[in-house]
C-alpha cells in the first residue's frame, strides 16, 4: 500500500503452520493407487436427494441417529465430522495450545502432530516400533500436570500395530485430567474392537471414519463418539454445518451396508500381501489395517519400480525413522490384488531383460554379458510386442529398456516394466520418459546394474 506510511511486507503465519500436506509420488502415472489406504468403494449406491436440501444448511441429526444405533450408543454421544481429520483438528484447537502437552506414539498419522502444532501444543513423542505392543508404560510415563491429551491410534497408521482394551483403561485411568483419542479408523479390519473399553471411560473419544471399511473416503463423512460435554466442546471448535446434504444422504444409505465381507477380503489380502513382500526380501511387519508396512533400504526406489505398471504405493522420503518404510494398502478386490502382486514381482524379482532397439548404453556389451548369468537377455525392435518378446525368451516378468515415449507405453501394455534411458544432460527427455510411464530412468549401464535386484 502507498500513503498509510506500512511498507509492504507478507503476512506472518502462525508458526505451527507447515507445508501444506500431499505424499511425494513418482512421475509415472498410477491407474490402480495403493497408497492412500482408501477402502474399496460400493459398486452402486442409489441415494434419493431432493434437490430443496440444497437451499438449507444441513443437519446430521439423522446420520447421528442411524450412527449412534449402529454402535449402540445414544445420539448425544455422536458427533459428525468432515472425516476423521476434522476431529483431530477439533480436539487440537479445543485441548491443545501453549503451555499444553500432547503425549503421542510415533510413527502415527501425521495429520496429529500437524494439527497440534496449530494449535500451539507440545509434542511428547514416545517410540512406538511397527512390531511391538503400545507402549502403554513409556505413555503413562511421559504423562504429566500439562498433558491435555493421550493418543492411541490402534490399529496405527502406518504401521498396523494395535493397543487393547486394557492399554486404554490404564491409559483413560493414569491420565484422568487429559482427553485420551482413541481413533479407529481401521476398526473394522482389527481383531478387537477397542470402543467399548474407551467409551466406558468419562474422559476418552472414540473417531471413526467412513473412508476405509465403507469404501467413502470422497465423502469425507467421520464421527466422534464420547460423553456429550466433550462432544459439545468439540461442537464448538469447529465448522456448525461441517458435511455437505448429498454426502450425509450417502453416508446413511452406505451406513446399512454389512461391510464385513470386505474386512474378510482385506485380511486374507493383507495375509498373502505380507508373505510376498517377506519372499521378495522386505521386512513386512503384523498389521491390523487395510494395509502392509514393510521396510527396505530400497524403498523408494521399489515405489516406482512399481508405478512402471501403473500401480501406486506409498513411501515416505525425508519423513524421520520412517525413510526405509513403505505402505501398501489392500485393494480388496480379487483382480487388482493380482495386478498388485504381479507388479511387486516383476520389480522385485525380474527374470528377463528386454532392450529395445535406441536403447544403447555406454558400456553395454560389458553389463549384458555380465548379466546374462543371471536374467534372460532379448532384443527387440519397435514392430516386436513386447509380450511377444517376452514369451520368446521363455521369460515371466520383464524389464524393457526404452529410449521412447512409445515404447515405454508398448512395455506397460505388455505388463512389462519400462525403464527409461536418457543419455547424461538430457533432462527433459528423462522427465518426458517418465511422465509417459517409466518407473525409473537410467544413464549409463552401470545405473541398470545397479538398481537391478
Amino acid at each position: 500500500m502507498t500513503g498509510t506510511g506500512i511498507q509492504s511486507a507478507a503476512p506472518t503465519p502462525n508458526p505451527g503452520i507447515e507445508r501444506a500436506y500431499g505424499p511425494q509420488k513418482p512421475l509415472a502415472p498410477c491407474d490402480l493407487w495403493l497408497g492412500g489406504n482408501e477402502g474399496r468403494p460400493p459398486q452402486a449406491l442409489d441415494v434419493p436427494f431432493r434437490s430443496e436440501a440444497l437451499g438449507r444448511y444441513p443437519s446430521t441429526a439423522s446420520l447421528s441417529r442411524a450412527f449412534a444405533s449402529k454402535l449402540g450408543v445414544e445420539e448425544a454421544n455422536v458427533l459428525v465430522t468432515a472425516g476423521a481429520d476434522d476431529a483431530l483438528l477439533r480436539i487440537a484447537l479445543a485441548y491443545l495450545g501453549a503451555g499444553r502437552e500432547i503425549v503421542l506414539p510415533t510413527p502415527t498419522f501425521e495429520m496429529i502432530p500437524r494439527y497440534a502444532r496449530v494449535a500451539g501444543g507440545t509434542i511428547v513423542d514416545v517410540p512406538w516400533e511397527a512390531d511391538t505392543p503400545y507402549p502403554t508404560d513409556a505413555v503413562i510415563a511421559a504423562v504429566t500436570p500439562d498433558t491435555s491429551v493421550v493418543a492411541i491410534v490402534s490399529p496405527n497408521n502406518p504401521t498396523g500395530a494395535v493397543a487393547t482394551s486394557d492399554d486404554v483403561r490404564r491409559v483413560a485411568e493414569a491420565a484422568p485430567h487429559a482427553l485420551v483419542v482413541v481413533d479407529q479408523a481401521y476398526a473394522e479390519f482389527a481383531d478387537e474392537d477397542l470402543a467399548p473399553a474407551a467409551l466406558a471411560q468419562s474422559n476418552a473419544v472414540v473417531l471413526r471414519t467412513m473412508s476405509k471399511a465403507y469404501g467413502c473416503a470422497g465423502l469425507r463423512v467421520g464421527f466422534a463418539i464420547g460423553e456429550p460435554d466433550v462432544l459439545e466442546t468439540l461442537r464448538a471448535a469447529g465448522n456448525p454445518y461441517p458435511v455437505a446434504a448429498p454426502s450425509l444422504a450417502a453416508a446413511e444409505r452406505r451406513l446399512a451396508a454389512n461391510v464385513g465381507a470386505i474386512a474378510r477380503i482385506v485380511r486374507e489380502e493383507r495375509r498373502k500381501l505380507a508373505a510376498l513382500l517377506q519372499d521378495l526380501g522386505l521386512r513386512a511387519a503384523p498389521s491390523q489395517g487395510n494395509f502392509v508396512f514393510a521396510r527396505s533400504d530400497r524403498a523408494v526406489l521399489i515405489r516406482d519400480l512399481v508405478a512402471g505398471l501403473g500401480v501406486g504405493i506409498r513411501a515416505f522420503p525425508g519423513v524421520p525413522g520412517l525413510e526405509d518404510a513403505l505402505r501398501i494398502t489392500c485393494p480388496g478386490d480379487p483382480r487388482d490384488f493380482e495386478r498388485l502382486t504381479l507388479a511387486l514381482r516383476c520389480a522385485l524379482a525380474p527374470d528377463t531383460l528386454l532392450f529395445a532397439d535406441g536403447a544403447q548404453l555406454e558400456g553395454g556389451d560389458v553389463i549384458r554379458e555380465r548379466l546374462a548369468s543371471e536374467y534372460r537377455i532379448a532384443d527387440i525392435d519397435g514392430a516386436t510386442d513386447p509380450a511377444e518378446a517376452l514369451r520368446a525368451s521363455r521369460g515371466k516378468r520383464a524389464w524393457m529398456l526404452c529410449s521412447t515415449c512409445d515404447e515405454v507405453a508398448a512395455a506397460r501394455r505388455a505388463r512389462v516394466l519400462p525403464i527409461g534411458f536418457a543419455a547424461e544432460g538430457a533432462d527433459g527427455k528423462r522427465t518426458a520418459l517418465a511422465t509417459a510411464g517409466a518407473g525409473v530412468c537410467v544413464q549409463r549401464a552401470d545405473d541398470l546394474e545397479e538398481i537391478l535386484p
